[in-house]
């Protein structure tokens, strides 16, 4: 949420490439959805199951898209994800 839009694919692209076969990746990030807007403006946000769609292929251990606090008392809907990677 804090990366430059243009630079997601990449990140999440340097994740998948250096996971050993396995391995897992967690990532906890906001969302910005019709009917739960982001109210911080963050340059990146996720639309509805757009997270989970970049693992496909992966084992999806964990997934949700559920509200939650922020530490300054913000409330939003954040995607969870923890995947692993297929064995070789």
């Amino acid at each position: 949420m804090f990366l430059r839009p243009d630079r997601v694919p990449e990140v999440i692209g340097d994740m998948h490439a250096h996971t050993l076969a396995g391995g897992c990746n967690l990532i906890v990030c906001a969302m910005d959805t019709a009917t739960t807007p982001c109210p911080i403006g963050f340059p990146f946000t996720f639309g509805e199951g757009a997270l989970k769609d970049t693992y496909a292929g992966w084992e999806v251990l964990k997934y949700n898209e559920d509200l939650g606090t922020m530490h300054n008392g913000a409330q939003l809907q954040f995607a969870t994800l923890l995947a692993r990677k297929p064995a070789a």
